[in-house]
């Protein structure tokens, strides 16, 4: 069984590398399945538990304070609004 510390990383680098994709091209036609991806692999996340947040991953993945990526925070937002262990407000 994987610490809950492997699993945030784990699921970090997914996110990072849909991520990379998108930025890519944002308007490739491959970009709705990868914003779908986002939305699955928080999903998982959030179902995992074990002190598992969208929020540890939100901060491994944009930064935060002067490091925050906006463009990434943006796109995980939209992806992961709605959810209901996400707030936006917190990120």
């Amino acid at each position: 069984m994987q610490s809950a510390t492997t699993t945030i990383e784990a699921a970090a680098k997914a996110i990072s590398s849909i991520l990379d994709a998108l930025e890519r091209d944002p308007t490739d036609p491959a970009a709705v399945a990868l914003r779908a991806a986002l939305r699955r692999k928080g999903t998982e996340i959030a179902e995992a538990g074990d002190g598992i947040t969208l929020q540890n991953v939100h901060e491994l993945v944009c930064g935060v304070g002067d490091n925050r990526n906006e463009r990434r925070a943006a796109e995980l937002d939209a992806a992961w609004k709605g959810m209901p262990q996400w707030s936006s407000d917190a990120a």
